[in-house]
């Protein structure tokens, strides 16, 4: 799920929640899953937004020049984020006026390795167990699972997220291979060259994260500090930053928010 922080009317805030090719209520209209690049998506989906705000809302625009923000959870983060870098506008329009990323994992091979520590198998097992039920329906042109018997084995033979990654995610999104996919919709390795497209940013990552390491984000630290704003705690876990009020990360991204 991106733009799937709950900021309140009250902040003067308007919330789109999108959710991801596969899943949701949806999962009917797709074929395939989503991936840590699906770029294309996104960006169509929020320039879309903007064509409609611009119609909806041309005289307010035209007063505030409201910004449009993105705040991604998770992988959800890593998803915009990669969108960001992908966009190409010949006006050197960014695609968001400012983005936070929230537990989001910037090197999907680290992330995977880590999933699949023995730490994590319940958890795996149960996020597998997700993105298996996604594909039922339907995996791109080989039409109908329920009817192709081959691919209903392949499917369930699968054991980790690498494993699905490797023989479905990858190839389904046209990489060459599982780590040409784990490279390229990697962030991390995208940053340095693509600096110029990305807006104002936000990084909240905890350092007991269990399944993803928050070292690639820890290596931020000090880079383009006129642009990355980095907050990393000692507790916190993967999108757990729990207090008695609430997520205390929805208030840190909320505050951040107005303040840019």
């Amino acid at each position: 799920m991106i733009f799937s922080i709950q900021l309140s009317a009250n902040n003067g805030f308007g919330v789109l929640k999108l959710n991801l090719r596969g899943s949701g209520s949806a999962r009917y209209l797709a074929k395939g899953n989503y991936c840590a690049r699906c770029s294309s998506d996104v960006i169509s989906a929020i320039n879309y937004f903007k064509k409609f705000i611009n119609l909806e809302f041309k005289d307010l625009i035209k007063m505030n020049n409201l910004p449009i923000y993105g705040v991604g959870l998770s992988l959800g983060g890593t998803i915009l984020l990669n969108s960001c870098l992908d966009y190409d506008e010949n006006k050197g329009e960014k695609l968001l006026d400012g983005l936070a990323c929230v537990s989001s994992p910037l090197d999907l091979s680290s992330c995977s390795l880590c999933i699949e520590k023995s730490r994590n198998y319940i958890y795996q097992k149960w996020l597998l167990h997700r993105l298996k039920n996604q594909l039922w329906d339907g995996f791109n042109d080989e039409g109908k699972i329920l009817n192709n018997e081959q691919l209903r084995k392949k499917i369930r033979s699968l054991k980790s997220i690498r494993e699905f990654d490797q023989k479905f995610t990858a190839p389904s999104w046209g990489f060459n291979s599982l780590e040409d996919y784990y490279v390229k919709a990697s962030p991390i390795f995208r940053i340095q060259n693509s600096i110029k497209k990305l807006p104002q940013m936000l990084f909240i990552h905890a350092k007991d994260d269990p399944w993803v390491p928050y070292n690639a984000t820890l290596n931020l630290r000090g880079k383009f500090i006129d642009k990355f704003t980095i907050f990393i705690t000692e507790k916190g876990g993967h999108n757990g930053f729990h207090s008695i009020n609430g997520c205390w990360s929805d208030e840190v991204v909320k505050n951040w928010l107005i303040s840019i």
